[in-house]
């Protein structure tokens, strides 16, 4: 037998037929035979030949006998009986002997087609590729070259712009990172209300049942969109657009406008949503005043914002000329109506009518007209009040715009929406149609406030914490100056001291314990109890949260009621401790009372009767008092070092929390806790160490004086200390570094875009942070470049990010995760370096608090000590409370790199900051407002010295003059005149 008889054969088994016509072909025609039918040899016995009738006798030797098993038989036996005899005649003699199997030459024959074929696997997902055959897999050119598989980089085509309705498309990244950009069909609802169909036909309707906007012709992705039109102007049959119904394959969703609350309501399955928010294919998002609703999946979105504005946006790529409804056909006609009837462009108004939606809270609608004829409107024309504002169609800041979009049509809407006080829609529709194309216009200061968001984001609530703050420090104030004034009086002096201590130190308990309440409380979050936690994307470890700080007031409110009923039982008057003992030792020069000034005192003939003191004669001797208190020249100084002091340290107190959020990376929550468990401890260890050294060691007034002074100094070394100890700028893309990783310090925004972001059309105001896997944070998942996003909620995680491309190490993945990464390993043990020096320096500083109170207290005449420590607390509080947060903020202000954005795309809060500015600006104020605190310690440690050693020299003419006297009485005169006297302390 030949060698063109057996590649015959093998041609019609391969190729499952049995026509007697196929030519004879080569091996090399059979090996290609069997590369493309894809079969494999196998020793199993062929159950075709059996059915196959031969004219060969089974006594004769045959190449392809009946009995013997055939190497080449089809992995899918034909079970159909061939009538065809065998191309091999029985007569033929064989080429093998008959006692050997005829496999010998199939065996060759499948040996040589294995070699024989060039083609590329891939066994893992079982794919294969003739050589020369190119295809694009992961973002790379491959071709099959010699059995390998030769991969190139994809380049990128260059963009064509589309031919677009309304000329509107959108760029955006594939998943290889190229730019596309493709179509959009754009309809627009606004004002009272205004139509723009997706081919840009503008028309009114005045319908006020609920209405399809669109639907699809076939259902192919199952999305329906209606609006229901209410009435909203008093006295006329104007309609405005107050909803929006979107039907998304099995979810119904909503956004609604709340008049009284000037927002709009978001719900999902009949569950109220609060953006953002993620679920079942549909993303919630907001801009304070917007709700947007995206479907990432067919790349459309839908919107509604609090002027009545409405617009919904299809990907022509899904959708063309597969919809119809208000807003007409994407890619094709206008006007449309139910039974499919295309009509004129100025029909449209009439065509809508057809359009009713099942509304069950409108049943009457089903009653609605339809199938309204064109033709000129039949309703007459009401005119309108003229407003102002739509002459601002005409304002310059509208000229650029005004090339491209007709501002004449717009204007004869804004005149028409006057009637429904809607004419800030007409505005803001007109406003955002520019910056599609291009043009950012800035309109709303030009409206005198009737279109401000800060208007609507406005409370009445700020008048309630006024007020209640206002009745707390009213019964706040009389505690320190009269409740010290009252234990100084009944107290022995020795004992002053510790007592004043253990008030200061309980006093400062009650912050160390409101510090922790507020950091408990910072964790929850402020709406508590209003909204579905669940929903809420950010953490309290994220910047933009904000904790239920309303529970502070309602817990801390109660305790202070309950605190107040004690005072109620206190007595007028205490026996002076120790008086029994002493009785007998007091001299001219004990002490004197602070009752026997202001409670009725007895005169020189030890009359009984009581003198009461009318408030026209306190009145009276007001000024002249405070005339005396401020020529007490210790006094003067005290009272400015105290308002120094309280200066810096209301400053560091309020922004510290901020400090260490900024600087090291810590939440507000945790920055809270640790003031409250480790500042404030050593301040009220201080407090008390303070008073018992005075105590302890019996100091005077210099001795208290040098305690107090020796504290200053050595908290201030500590502090300045401080400022040494740093970490480095958190890695922001755009902000502290490069994309490409490199240190680079930016305060202009305009650096947050970069090539691998740039066709994303991002905006540069939100912050919204992610962080990557390389460990650096994007500012928004959008300026990272993410494509698709999966997961809800917190668990979100973005994809794709061609930003993370940009310093990524091979292997390493393009995602990201919801919040700013966590600073470095070396800064937390920085951190605990800085915290103990604090909380030292902390202990130090209050160290002095208790001596420096008792300076003060010594340097008062008796019937001016009520009345200097409630000027002193007025001051203090007065100047020292209130302008530190106003200068401190100012100056840190200085120091943002990034700033948040209010519902009005205005400024918001301070995301980020450049940490080393932050630094040397807060702690060097600091730093320099205690440097003028020990000045004037110094200043005021000199003088309390100087009046010492003039009261030593008066105290030994004392004596002097009672040794001369022989009957052993004195008439001690300390003060040289009475204006000395008035002027200054016996100290």
């Amino acid at each position: 037998m030949s060698t063109t008889g057996v590649s015959s054969t093998t041609e019609n088994w391969s190729s499952k037929t049995s026509a007697l016509t196929t030519p004879p072909t080569s091996v090399l025609t059979t090996t290609e035979n069997w590369s493309s039918t894809k079969t494999s040899t196998t020793t199993t016995p062929s159950t075709t030949p059996s059915t196959t009738p031969s004219t060969t006798p089974s006594t004769t030797p045959s190449t392809t006998p009946s009995t013997t098993p055939s190497t080449t038989s089809s992995t899918t036996p034909s079970t159909t009986p061939s009538t065809t005899p065998s191309t091999t005649p029985s007569t033929t003699p064989s080429t093998t002997p008959s006692t050997t199997p005829s496999t010998t030459a199939s065996t060759a024959l499948l040996t040589m087609t294995t070699r024989h074929v060039c083609e590329c696997k891939d066994l893992k997902n079982k794919k294969s590729w003739r050589c020369g055959e190119t295809w694009i897999e992961n973002c790379h050119n491959n071709t099959c070259e010699d059995k390998k598989i030769v991969s190139t980089a994809l380049d990128c085509p260059q963009p064509t712009i589309p031919i677009c309705p309304r000329n509107k498309y959108t760029t955006w990244l594939d998943e290889c990172g190229c730019q596309r950009k493709e179509c959009d069909c754009l309809c627009e609802v606004y004002g009272d209300p205004h139509y723009i169909t997706f081919q840009g036909v503008p028309y009114s309707f005045q319908g006020s049942c609920t209405y399809v906007l669109v639907e699809e012709k076939l259902p192919r992705h199952h999305l329906t969109i209606a609006v229901d039109n209410v009435l909203c102007i008093p006295g006329f049959s104007g309609t405005c657009a107050k909803r929006i119904i979107l039907k998304y394959q099995n979810n119904t969703a909503t956004l609604n406008i709340i008049p009284s609350l000037n927002t709009v309501q978001a719900t999902l399955n009949d569950r109220p949503i609060k953006p953002p928010y993620e679920e079942q294919g549909l993303k919630f998002e907001t801009t304070g005043t917007t709700v947007t609703i995206y479907l990432p999946e067919i790349r459309s979105y839908v919107s509604l914002n609090r002027w009545w504005n409405m617009m919904i946006s299809l990907a022509m790529e899904y959708f063309n000329n597969n919809t119809q409804g208000q807003c007409g056909v994407c890619n094709g006609i206008s006007c449309i109506r139910r039974r499919g009837q295309a009509e004129d462009n100025n029909c449209c108004d009439k065509t809508a009518y057809d359009w009713v939606y099942p509304d069950p809270l409108k049943p009457a609608c089903a009653f609605a007209p339809r199938d309204v004829s064109c033709g000129p409107p039949t309703a007459p024309f009401i005119p309108c009040p003229e407003d102002p504002l739509c002459e601002l169609f005409d304002h310059p800041v509208f000229s650029e715009c005004r090339k491209v979009v007709d501002m004449g049509m717009k204007k004869k809407n804004c005149k028409f929406d006057a009637c429904a006080n809607a004419t800030c829609s007409s505005l803001a529709q007109a406003a955002e149609e520019c910056k599609k194309s291009g043009f950012c216009i800035e309109w709303r200061y030009l409206t005198n406030g009737r279109c401000a968001c800060e208007k609507a984001a406005g409370s009445s609530l700020w008048i309630y914490i006024f007020v209640g703050n206002m009745l707390r420090g009213i019964g706040e104030t009389p505690i320190m100056p009269l409740g010290v004034s009252y234990l100084d009086d009944f107290s022995s002096e020795e004992n002053t001291p510790f007592y004043l201590a253990c008030i200061h130190t309980v006093g400062i308990l009650g912050p160390m314990f409101g510090f922790m309440l507020g950091s408990f409380l910072a964790k929850i979050y402020v709406d508590i109890g209003f909204v579905d936690l669940d929903s809420i994307t950010i953490n309290y470890k994220d910047s933009r949260w904000v904790g239920a700080w309303w529970l502070g007031f309602i817990a801390t409110g109660t305790l202070i009621l309950l605190s107040s009923i004690p005072f109620w039982f206190l007595p007028k008057s205490l026996p002076k401790q120790g008086q029994e003992e002493s009785q007998s030792k007091n001299t001219e020069l004990a002490t004197v009372a602070e009752q026997e000034n202001f409670l009725p005192e007895e005169n020189q003939d030890h009359e009984e009767k009581e003198k009461q003191v009318t408030f026209q004669e306190l009145a009276k001797d007001f000024i002249p008092s405070i005339r005396r208190l401020f020529r007490n020249s210790i006094y003067s100084l005290m009272i400015l070092t105290h308002l120094v002091l309280v200066n810096g340290f209301i400053g560091m107190i309020t922004f510290k929390p901020k400090f260490l959020e900024q600087i090291y990376g810590q939440s507000a929550s945790k920055a809270i806790f640790l003031i409250g468990i480790l500042n404030l401890p050593a301040v009220a260890l201080g407090i008390i160490t303070g008073g018992f050294i005075l105590k302890r060691f019996k100091l005077g007034v210099i001795g208290a004086a040098r305690v107090a002074i020796t504290a200053s100094i050595g908290s201030f070394c500590l502090l300045a200390v401080q400022i040494f100890l740093h970490c480095d700028n958190a890695e922001v893309g755009g902000l502290t570094v490069s994309y490409q990783g490199v240190p680079q310090v930016s305060y202009n925004q305009q650096t947050l875009l970069s090539q691998c972001n740039m066709g994303c059309s991002c905006s540069v105001k939100h912050w919204d942070p992610v962080c990557a896997y390389n460990g650096m944070t994007y500012a928004s998942p959008c300026l990272a470049g993410c494509q698709s996003s999966t997961g809800t909620g917190k668990e979100m995680v973005f994809h794709n990010c061609t930003c993370i491309e940009e310093m990524m190490t091979p292997g390493m993945n393009r995602s990201a995760v919801l919040g700013q990464c966590p600073r470095k390993s070396s800064c937390d043990s920085i951190f605990k370096v800085y915290m103990a020096l604090s909380a030292l320096g902390s202990f130090i500083s209050a160290c002095g608090g208790t001596p420096g109170y008792i300076v003060l207290l010594r340097s008062l005449q008796p019937d001016l000590k009520a009345l200097a420590l409630g000027m002193q607390t007025l001051i203090v509080r007065t100047l020292g409370g209130i302008p530190p947060p106003i200068y401190f903020g100012a100056l840190i202000d200085r120091t943002c790199l990034k700033w948040g954005s209010n519902q009005c795309g205005g400024r918001g809060a301070c995301r980020l900051y450049d940490a080393y500015a932050f630094r040397v600006t807060f702690l060097g104020l600091i730093i320099g407002i205690y440097f003028m605190t020990n000045v004037l310690w110094g200043v005021l440690y000199s003088k309390v010295v100087k009046r010492q050693k003039k009261l030593a020299l008066r105290n030994q003419a004392k004596e002097n003059a009672l040794e001369g006297n022989s009957n052993g009485h004195a008439n001690i005169n300390i003060g040289t005149s009475k204006d000395d006297a008035d002027k200054e302390s016996t100290i």
